[in-house]
C-alpha cells in the first residue's frame, strides 16, 4: 500500500495564529473549524459537524488522551478537557509541535487576513527556529488589502496606483512569494477588461477617499470597476515576473457571492495574452472542483488547490481530490491547509489531505491507472514539488 506521509509538504496558503490566549470552550475552538459567525451556530451547531468532532479526536491522541479521557459513557464528547490539556502548552510550543505533526518543507501566508491581532512572519520564523528542520515560512501579499491602504495614505488616484505597482515589483525583495486578490468576495470573479476603464476607478477612489476622511480608517472597497482595474494592474506587475496570484474561489463565509465565485467567469483573464506569465492560482475550488479542473487542464498559467474542502467537507475532501486530480495534470495540483486562528489546522490539513489523497492513489493503482512508483509522484507532485517550483521557494 502507497504511505505518503514521509514527504516534507509545501502548505501554499494559510494564514498565521491569532495572537490570543488558548479556547477553553467548544464554541472558542469551533470559530476556527467553520465558515459560519453567528455565536448559535458556533455554540449549537458546529460543535456536532463531523470534521469538527473528528478534529477534537486528532488533537486529543496528540496530547496523549485515550478516548476514555474525553469521551462520556453516552458518547459524548468533552471538548474542555480537551482544550483544557492543549492549554498547557504556551502559543510558541504548540505551533511547533503542529508544523512538526505537519511535517512540512514550506508555509506561505496570506497576511491579508486578519487586518489586526494576528502573528507577523517574524514571530512565525523564531518560535519555528528552535526546530530540527523549521519550514520555509514566507508571505503572500493580499491585493485589495494592499489599495485599501493606499486610498488611507494618499490623496489622488495616480499616486496610489504607481505605489501599488511599486511595491508588488518588491515584493520578492521583501519576502512575500506571491499575492492573493478576494474579489470573489467584493463583486465576484466576472473581471471585465473589456470594460475596465481608469477614469471609472479614479471616480470610485475619490468616494472611498471621502469615506476615510470621515471615518478616520481604511474603507472595505467593493467597487465593481475600481477591483476590475485594480486586480488587472496586479496581474500586469505579477505577468512581467511571473509572480503567482491566488484567487479565492468558491465557498467562504456569508460575504462571498458564491454563484460569481465560480472559476469559469476568470475565462477573460485566463485567455488575455498580455497576463499569460501571471501565474494563477485558484484556492478551494469547492463546489467548483470540475470547473477548476477544467481550465486548470486548458490553460497552462492556471493552477488549482482543494484547500478548505479537505478537511472541512470531511470525507467529501476525497471526492474533491479525485475530481481535480481526474482532469486536471498533477504538475496543476497543489496542496495547502487554509489555517487560520490557531495552528492546529496546519496539521489536521495535513494529516487529512493525506489520508484523503492516499486512498485516491491506492485505489487508482488498484483499477490498474497506475502503478505504486507513478501514484508516489502524485503524490509529491502535489504535496511538494508543484508549489516549489510555482513559488520558486
Amino acid at each position: 500500500m502507497l504511505d505518503i506521509t514521509d514527504i516534507a509538504a509545501v502548505d501554499h496558503h494559510c494564514h498565521l495564529p491569532l495572537d490570543e490566549a488558548p479556547p477553553l470552550r467548544a464554541a472558542g475552538l469551533a470559530r476556527f473549524f467553520t465558515e459560519a459567525s453567528i455565536p448559535e451556530v458556533l455554540e449549537t451547531q458546529t460543535p456536532h459537524s463531523l470534521f469538527f468532532r473528528r478534529a477534537v479526536r486528532d488533537i486529543a491522541t496528540v496530547l496523549g488522551l485515550s478516548t476514555e479521557d474525553y469521551v462520556d459513557s453516552r458518547g459524548n464528547l468533552q471538548f474542555e478537557t480537551v482544550l483544557a490539556k492543549r492549554a498547557e502548552y504556551s502559543a510558541d510550543d504548540w505551533f511547533r509541535l503542529m508544523l512538526e505533526k505537519a511535517n512540512l518543507d514550506a508555509l506561505f501566508a496570506d497576511m491579508g487576513y486578519p487586518r489586526s491581532g494576528g502573528w507577523t512572519v517574524e514571530k512565525a520564523q523564531k518560535a519555528a527556529g528552535s526546530m530540527d528542520n523549521p519550514p520555509l515560512i514566507r508571505s503572500i501579499l493580499r491585493i485589495e488589502r494592499i489599495f485599501e491602504d493606499l486610498i488611507l495614505e494618499y490623496d489622488t488616484f495616480d499616486q496610489a496606483e504607481e505605489v501599488f505597482r511599486e511595491t508588488i515589483r518588491q515584493a520578492r525583495q521583501h519576502g512575500a512569494v506571491g499575492l492573493k486578490s478576494i474579489i470573489a468576495y467584493r463583486c465576484g470573479l466576472d473581471i471585465e477588461p473589456e470594460k475596465t476603464s481608469k477614469y471609472h476607478a479614479s471616480q470610485a477612489f475619490q468616494k472611498y477617499k471621502s469615506e476615510t476622511y470621515r471615518t478616520g480608517t481604511y474603507a472595505r472597497i467593493a467597487d465593481k470597476a475600481l477591483l476590475d482595474y485594480v486586480v488587472l494592474a496586479a496581474l500586469e506587475e505579477a505577468a512581467k515576473q511571473e509572480l503567482p496570484v491566488q484567487f479565492h474561489t468558491g465557498f467562504g463565509d456569508t460575504d462571498v457571492d458564491l454563484v460569481k465565485a465560480n472559476p469559469a467567469y476568470m475565462k477573460p483573464i485566463f485567455e488575455n495574452p498580455a497576463l499569460r506569465k501571471a501565474p494563477i492560482v485558484l484556492l478551494h475550488c469547492y463546489p467548483y472542483i470540475q470547473e477548476a479542473s477544467y481550465v486548470a487542464a486548458m490553460y497552462p498559467q492556471v493552477f488549482m488547490d482543494f484547500s478548505l474542502s479537505s478537511p472541512l467537507v470531511a470525507f467529501g475532501g476525497g471526492r474533491a481530490i479525485e475530481e481535480a486530480l481526474g482532469l486536471a495534470p498533477s504538475t496543476k495540483v497543489l496542496y495547502a491547509s487554509d489555517a487560520w486562528g490557531v495552528p492546529d489546522i496546519i496539521y489536521l490539513g495535513s494529516l487529512h489531505s493525506r489520508k484523503v489523497l492516499t486512498g485516491v492513489l491506492n485505489r487508482w493503482i488498484s483499477d490498474g491507472w497506475m502503478d505504486e512508483r507513478e501514484a508516489r509522484q502524485v503524490a509529491l507532485n502535489v504535496l511538494q514539488l508543484n508549489s516549489k517550483s510555482l513559488y520558486q521557494g
